[in-house]
């Protein structure tokens, strides 16, 4: 999602989140950005619609695509840099994702007078993850997502708008997604360890319903 944000008069609100897969981040980023009135960049979101436009950023990002290879960090980052510009409050969904993405962005805003207010760290249990992921079922005509053990459709595996089967996706099977909670936790340590080291991280327990787990977030960037 990347959308305008709104002003409130609030406190300034520049926020990373952090979180395995399965750990309810994108909701929580979507809650956070109702709650304070600021707009999130979600890096995939972004570079959906980087694909989309014809500039010399879009042709660089689409010159590595089109090559099967991996966009450079700074290259991603002049996505991150165009979106933050400019903005007092922002939500980063997705972003940074390794050490170099997060010293890039760190420079940038401190060359600016500025740094994150904080990074939000969701945890949750390997079993639990594994548990919401391989019980998710997708709309394949309007992409509505389901849980069987958390908010299963009203008929047996319908979309409760479409009528269609429901399906899983090949990467929410068991092994497939242990493996996925390994890489994250591998790949995303240094990231952690960094912004420990600056005081900005908020580990937050991610088990519950998904308004308790707003409710610890709240507290968090509030400063309760």
């Amino acid at each position: 999602m990347c959308e305008e944000g709104k002003d409130k008069g609030e406190k300034e609100v520049r926020i990373a989140f952090l979180g395995p897969p399965g750990a309810g981040k994108g909701t929580q980023v979507d809650l956070v950005s109702r709650e304070y009135g600021v707009s999130v960049l979600s890096t995939g979101d972004a570079f959906r619609a980087m694909m989309k436009r014809e500039d010399k950023l879009a042709e660089r990002v689409r010159s590595y695509v089109e090559k099967g290879e991996l966009v450079p960090d700074e290259v991603v980052f002049e996505i991150v840099k165009e979106f933050v510009d400019n903005k007092d409050s922002f939500i980063l969904d997705g972003y940074p994702r390794n050490l170099r993405q997060a010293e890039l962005l760190d420079d940038f805003l401190e060359g600016k007078g500025l740094a994150l207010t904080g990074v939000v760290n969701i945890l949750l249990d390997e079993d639990e993850i594994v548990k919401r992921l391989t019980g998710r079922l997708v709309c394949p005509q309007c992409g509505r997502v389901y849980n069987i053990y958390y908010s299963p459709p009203r008929e047996d595996k319908l979309c409760d708008d479409c009528g269609v089967p429901l399906e899983r996706r090949i990467d929410d099977e068991d092994d497939v997604i242990r493996q996925r909670i390994k890489v994250y936790h591998r790949e995303m340590k240094p990231v952690v360890d960094f912004y420990q080291r600056k005081g900005l991280l908020f580990n937050v327990d991610g088990a519950g319903d998904i308004h308790e787990v707003f409710e610890r977030i709240k507290k968090v960037l509030d400063g309760k």
